[in-house]
């Protein structure tokens, strides 16, 4: 599923893209949409930060895993269908390992929220699904 309507920006270690709230996800709940799904909007920003930046070296796109958001802290429960979010997500740390760090935030004129997510990218998803 791709959740971003489209990126509008990009650098050395930044994003920034924008999301219509739709009603025809699996999310929409009666005209809303749980804020915890902006944890989704999130990395598939940062699945966009690295696939391009892949594609700018000459390399495949690759798979990333989400491990894990911290620090979320969001100033509503839900996004409204048809509303337009901003989502930014920056570079904290990134180990030679696959190993990243993003801060991210989602804002409207309505809606703050932030949170610190892990991310792991793998040369294929068969190397680390058990035997």
């Amino acid at each position: 599923m791709v959740l971003l309507e489209r990126v509008t920006a990009v650098a050395q270690d930044t994003l920034a893209a924008e999301v219509i709230v739709r009603a025809d996800g699996m999310f929409d709940n009666l005209g809303t949409v749980p804020s915890f799904v902006g944890v989704e909007y999130m990395a598939q920003a940062i699945a966009a930060w690295a696939g391009y930046h892949a594609k700018q070296r000459g390399e495949p796109v690759i798979p990333g895993l989400l491990l894990g958001a911290r620090q979320y802290e969001s100033s509503t429960p839900d996004f409204l269908v048809g509303e337009r979010l901003d989502v930014a997500v920056e570079l904290v740390m990134q180990s030679a390992a696959g190993l990243a760090v993003f801060d991210c935030t989602i804002r409207n004129e309505r809606v703050t929220i932030s949170a610190r997510l892990t991310v792991l990218t793998v040369e294929s998803l068969d190397s680390i699904a058990p035997a």
